[in-house]
């Protein structure tokens, strides 16, 4: 929507740049001119609608929409309805976008895993697409970037509702990442496993799901009785020191 207008400016200024410079016509070069340049409306042909066979993405999150553009991304991709993140609808397109027999890998929050507002994400996901490998990295391989982040690869879904994914959670302080693989160490996780409870959520530790099964016989969840929510992540300009009679406060 705001990309192709500059699409269209970089086209006319390649396609006029030498007229633009007054340079001198060459024959030979006119040849070679020709074979890559184009009208502005073949430009804009898709001349190929089988899709790519490979889609890598390591879309953005926590960006700031207003509501006409949280709107529009909302009437486009329904994995964008609930939670309003950015990230979510790459899913969706890259899916989109791909061959039949094409795959796509993202890097991404995990919140999506088990968020209640992602569940149409889940849902998505589970309807449309196989997830082939899963990875949880540790929570600071990007040094920027204080998210939990997982590596995520997918094939569309066919006939065979059944699968198994290879998944690996690493350790949150885990010291070295060079080399996932020889660190991960894979496990199979069924699908039908997770794709039976209600809220779909995806935890890539296989054994916490037969930990579920057993906790939840005759037991009162701690969701029954209270609500938690996560705190504040402070840094250093949400401390304040105040000067007091005989020493120093910090206050968050």
């Amino acid at each position: 929507m705001y990309i192709r207008p500059l699409i269209h400016k970089c086209y006319r200024y390649i396609n006029y740049n030498r007229h633009k410079h007054q340079l001198p016509i060459s024959a030979q070069l006119q040849k070679t001119i020709a074979q890559f340049v184009c009208t502005e409306d073949e430009a804009f042909t898709i001349e190929y609608e089988g899709g790519f066979d490979v889609v890598i993405g390591n879309p953005p999150y926590g960006a700031k929409l207003d509501e006409d553009e949280k709107l529009y991304v909302s009437s486009k991709y329904v994995t964008f309805s609930q939670n309003q993140d950015i990230y979510s609808p790459f899913y969706q397109k890259a899916n989109s976008i791909i061959s039949q027999n094409g795959i796509f890998g993202l890097i991404t929050p995990v919140s999506w895993q088990t968020g209640e507002k992602y569940f149409s994400l889940r849902n998505y996901l589970k309807e449309n697409v196989r997830l082939l490998i899963a990875i949880k990295l540790p929570y600071n391989v990007f040094a920027d970037a204080y998210v939990d982040t997982g590596i995520y690869i997918y094939d569309k879904k066919n006939n065979n509702t059944n699968y198994i994914s290879r998944v690996f959670e690493y350790p949150v302080n885990f010291l070295s990442l060079n080399d996932i693989d020889t660190t991960a160490k894979f496990s199979n996780l069924e699908n039908s496993i997770w794709e039976h409870f209600d809220n779909l959520n995806l935890v890539l530790n296989p054994s916490y799901y037969k930990l579920d099964k057993l906790l939840n016989n005759d037991v009162l969840r701690v969701s029954e009785i209270s609500k938690t929510i996560r705190g504040i992540l402070p840094n250093e300009g949400a401390v304040v020191n105040i000067q007091s009679k005989d020493n120093h406060k910090s206050i968050l």
